[in-house]
C-alpha cells in the first residue's frame, strides 16, 4: 500500500491546488485516472493496428484520444476542468466503447462494454449532470437490446461490409470451423488490460466513496456527542 499511497500523494502534487478540499480533489482524481486509461486505451488501438484507419474501430479512437490529452492538459496545467469538458469525455468514450464492441461482434472477438461501469463511476462521483449518466445507460441499454436481438436471431446487424474490413472478415471465416482459432495477442493484451483496469479502478472508485461516506457520518456523530455534551453541561 505504500507504494498506491506515494502514487496518490504525486497525482495529488500534479494536479490539486492548495485550497482544494478532499472532495474536490478526489473529484480531480477520478477524471485523471479516467484520462489516463483512455489515453492508453487508445494509443494501444493505434499501435495494435499498425496506426492505419482501415474500419472504424481505429477511427472512432479518435475523438477518445483527443477527448483524453484535452482532459489530462486541463488537470495537469490549469488545475481545473471546465464545465462541460468532462461531460464530453464521457460521451466520446461511449461513443468509442459501443462501436468498438460493435466491431468486435461482428468478429466474435470479446466486448468491451463493462467499461461503462467506469464511466458511470467517473459521472457519479465527479457529480456530472444527471443527463450524463441517463443518457450513458438508455445508449449502454439500447446497445444490449441490439446485441442480444442479432446474437439470437442473426438479422444481419453485423454484416455491414464497412464494419469490420473484408480483410479482418476473412481472418475470422475463412476456414473450415467458424469462428477460426487465430491467436491473436492483442485480443489477450486488451481482455487482461479490460479486466484489470475495471476492477482496480471501480474498487478505488468505490473505496473513496464510502471513505468519504464514513468520514462525514463520523463528523456528524462527532457534533451530535458534543451537542449533548453540552446540553447536560447547561442543563
Amino acid at each position: 500500500m505504500g507504494y498506491l499511497e506515494n502514487l496518490l500523494a504525486y497525482v495529488n502534487k500534479l494536479i490539486g491546488e492548495p485550497g482544494d478540499d478532499q472532495q474536490v480533489l478526489f473529484e480531480k482524481k477520478a477524471l485523471f485516472f479516467a484520462g489516463l486509461a483512455g489515453l492508453l486505451t487508445n494509443v494501444f488501438i493505434f499501435i495494435v493496428n499498425n496506426l492505419r484507419f482501415a474500419d472504424i474501430r481505429r477511427v472512432t479512437a479518435m475523438p477518445g484520444l483527443v477527448a483524453s490529452v484535452v482532459l489530462l492538459c486541463q488537470l495537469l496545467f490549469e488545475k481545473k476542468v471546465r464545465p462541460g469538458v468532462a461531460e464530453v469525455v464521457m460521451y466520446s468514450y461511449m461513443l468509442g466503447i459501443l462501436i468498438g464492441d460493435y466491431s468486435s461482434a461482428a468478429l466474435s472477438n470479446p466486448l468491451m462494454w463493462s467499461f461503462i461501469i467506469l464511466l458511470l463511476d467517473v459521472a457519479l462521483v465527479c457529480r456530472l449532470p444527471p443527463r450524463a449518466t441517463r443518457n450513458i445507460i438508455i445508449a449502454s441499454l439500447v446497445w444490449f437490446v441490439v446485441n442480444a436481438i442479432e446474437s439470437s436471431f442473426r438479422i444481419g446487424f453485423y454484416d455491414f461490409s464497412f464494419l469490420p474490413s473484408q480483410e479482418d472478415r476473412r481472418d475470422v471465416f475463412s476456414c473450415t470451423h467458424l469462428p477460426c482459432t487465430k491467436p491473436i495477442l492483442s485480443n489477450a493484451i486488451i481482455i487482461l488490460y479490460g479486466r484489470v483496469a475495471i476492477f482496480l479502478l471501480d474498487f478505488y472508485f468505490t473505496r473513496g466513496f464510502a471513505s468519504r461516506l464514513y468520514a462525514e457520518r463520523q463528523k456528524m456523530e462527532n457534533v451530535i456527542l458534543a451537542a449533548e455534551n453540552i446540553a447536560e453541561t447547561l442543563s
